[in-house]
């Protein structure tokens, strides 16, 4: 009994444990605000009545040879099958194609303390990352529109992709190189995105190791999204992603604009918007919206120095995420906040990273202390893990 108590205490205080604890806070707080309402916008209406026309056993493997459930721009087998279970078990319940989506987001909260324990061997640095995921813009979004599901789905594949790929550059074990592709292909079924994943995986690798095993990785990753992309043409007949429709056709300039403002969030929109309404006002410096604004600017200059000081490769591999992941969606990403998720994941995962460097400095420092005093430390000053 003892034995059994001290396991389920080592579970609860372990990564895992609080992560778990993080999820279902987040259920209990978000599936209770989740609308019954009728989903009646962003192209859930035509996902629904192609369901409603034929959602026979036909209709779900001419998603695998042909174009998705949606319209015959894209090539989206398994983001179509998602939706068809979603229909057969719920209809178009709103409730439940929205819990669904809920429970993909709490779904990569786990997922992200795995690729940090396995490819940077920081699992509460994934802890930390899974605990803010909540607060940034524009998840809470991404539960209230079902069809949004497409880009939480990529997002959560391509970070099972990303931990096995960096885990295999460290240990060389071929499980993680065949789990890599295969997530890196359950990820390619969902959303063209996925395609710019072996460039960021190329550019992560000049961080993180230069030999044979970082060139059979990107080697591997781009063979497969080349395969797939050479089906995708013989399924639809044209090699593009997808013919983007005129009202999404912004000036290279406007799109630049977007993609400096996501980069530098909270920063660039500060300055650009915030600082210059509120200086018109002679009594700015009493304003509470000032001190927010300063307060999030000098937090992201904050992390990001914290990280360039302590943490430069694992900075390189989190900022590459940003930008490359980024750029598939440039033409489209002022439209509709979704686009911008897989990015902004990355902005999390700064965050979380700094502040569990920041808390292992503090650990360390702590040890240090004790021993100091003549008082016995349970771990060395290193392990920062053991100590928190």
């Amino acid at each position: 009994m003892e034995r059994i108590i001290g396991r389920l205490r080592s579970f609860v205080t372990s990564p895992w444990g609080i992560v778990l604890v993080v999820v279902v806070v987040y259920l209990v707080v978000r599936v209770p605000r989740i609308s019954p309402g009728p989903m009646s916008d962003h192209d859930m209406p035509t996902i629904l009545a192609e369901l409603e026309a034929d959602h026979s056993l036909a209709a779900v493997l001419s998603w695998f040879t042909g174009s998705w459930v949606q319209d015959d721009m894209y090539y989206r087998p398994l983001s179509s099958l998602v939706h068809w279970a979603n229909f057969m078990l719920a209809d178009d319940d709103g409730f439940y194609w929205r819990l669904v989506n809920a429970l993909i987001i709490a779904a990569t909260m786990p997922a992200l303390v795995w690729m940090f324990a396995v490819g940077f061997g920081r699992p509460w640095a994934g802890v930390i990352t899974a605990g803010l995921l909540p607060w940034f813009r524009p998840l809470d979004q991404m539960v209230s529109f079902p069809a949004w599901r497409t880009e939480l789905l990529s997002a959560l594949f391509l970070i099972l992709a990303t931990g096995a790929g960096l885990s295999y550059l460290r240990e060389g074990r071929r499980q993680r190189l065949i789990f890599m592709l295969a997530m890196l292909l359950v990820a390619l079924g969902f959303k063209e995105v996925s395609f710019a994943w072996p460039a960021f995986f190329a550019v992560a690798c000049l961080f993180v190791r230069r030999d044979l095993r970082t060139v059979k990785a990107i080697g591997g990753a781009f063979g497969l999204a080349a395969a797939v992309w050479l089906m995708r043409v013989h399924f639809l007949g044209h090699p593009l992603l997808g013919a983007p429709i005129r009202h999404v056709d912004f000036p290279l300039a406007r799109q630049l604009e977007v993609f400096v403002r996501m980069l530098f969030a909270p920063v660039y929109e500060h300055i650009v918007m915030v600082y210059p309404t509120l200086a018109e006002s002679w009594y700015f410096l009493l304003s509470r919206r000032f001190y927010e604004a300063v307060f999030l600017d000098l937090l992201f200059i904050f992390v990001n120095v914290v990280l360039l000081l302590r943490a430069p490769r694992v900075l390189g591999v989190i900022w590459v995420w940003r930008i490359i992941l980024y750029l598939p969606s440039m033409p489209f990403a002022n439209i509709f906040p979704f686009y911008l998720y897989i990015p902004i994941v990355g902005t999390v995962m700064l965050y979380g990273v700094a502040f569990e460097e920041v808390a292992r400095m503090l650990c360390r420092r702590y040890a240090v202390w004790l021993r100091e005093r003549g008082l016995k430390v349970n771990s060395k000053p290193k392990d920062a893990e053991a100590l928190c």
